[in-house]
């Protein structure tokens, strides 16, 4: 049986060793890409041409470079330069429109502060394939702690009246979260995490591509709504990825920033206006709890932390 065409899309925006650390997991996968495209999104620093240099120094003859709304030579590895910044989607679609030219049989879209476990692609791949309709898969996302601190499962469950989400699994370690039944955590799924998903090529050719009018956070949601009950929602336990969340947009779900909290709350008002869109209200209410509720505690922090 041939090996699976797939093409892996690595998202930076800054932070080029990130995406140099998490190519490099790629390339030590046990079921290597076919393609690994890594899309530079007119990052503010000198990280293209850092990242550059460093896939120059390993694949010169393997590495084609070139600019978006260009069609590149087939090569191994490809750097493709947005030149401008039009969110995390939009540099995702620009990696998933190249891999749907050169016949991908499936698409890894991954954070590029995530770093998959050699055997993680390669399990992804069989969960996938083996589903009835197949359509995305998730990992067993970790952060990378000591204590292999879970993410999530794969996913999760977002409830569609507040707008707020939860992870499958959340906060247990990697131990307690094998021990889970897998087939009752995909019974539970409505989303797949954006930081690693593989989706067949069927889900993306008939789906569509991410939506953009999503700069930041919330796209995957939206993706799987807009395949609900078409495609199969799927986890794969033994993919381990270890995920340092936050770590390129500086901003995680425990924390506090205005300017990604406020693409947060439009996100899900977003996600509410096109499908849901009665829960409106609701959702505004309850993006603004959560994100006072989060603000607070950070402010009781620095007041009864002492120096």
């Amino acid at each position: 049986m041939p090996l699976p065409k797939i093409a892996a899309i690595v998202v930076q925006y800054g932070h080029w060793h990130k995406t140099a650390e998490c190519i490099q997991a790629l390339r030590n996968s046990s079921l290597a890409p076919a393609w690994i495209i890594a899309v530079d999104n007119a990052s503010p620093d000198n990280s293209c041409q850092e990242l550059e240099n460093w896939l120059k120094g390993f694949a010169s003859e393997d590495l084609a470079i070139t600019a978006a709304g260009t069609t590149p030579e087939q090569k191994p590895y490809v750097l493709l330069k947005s030149g401008r910044n039009d969110g995390y989607a939009a540099g995702n679609n620009l990696g998933l429109k190249l891999g749907v030219a050169w016949g991908a049989d499936a698409f890894l879209i991954i954070n590029n502060d995530a770093w998959p476990d050699s055997a993680a692609l390669e399990a992804m791949w069989k969960r996938l394939s083996a589903s009835k309709k197949p359509g995305l898969c998730g990992a067993l996302l970790l952060y990378p702690t000591p204590d292999n601190l879970v993410q999530c499962c794969a996913g999760g469950h977002t409830n569609y009246l507040t707008g707020l989400s939860s992870f499958s699994g959340a906060n247990l370690n990697l131990v307690q979260a094998q021990a889970q039944n897998a087939s009752e955590i995909e019974k539970k799924l409505n989303f797949i995490c954006g930081a690693c998903a593989l989706a067949s090529a069927d889900f993306v050719n008939q789906v569509g591509l991410l939506d953009e009018g999503y700069f930041l956070y919330c796209e995957e949601q939206d993706w799987a709504l807009r395949a609900r009950n078409r495609f199969d929602l799927v986890y794969a336990p033994d993919a381990l990825v270890y995920h340092h969340e936050g770590s390129s947009t500086g901003w995680n779900r425990y924390s506090f920033k205005w300017a990604p909290s406020f693409r947060l709350m439009a996100s899900r008002l977003r996600l509410a206006w096109r499908h849901h869109p009665h829960y409106l209200p609701m959702v505004a209410l309850a993006s603004g709890y959560a994100a006072g509720r989060i603000l607070l505690k950070k402010l009781a922090t620095k007041l009864f932390t002492p120096d």
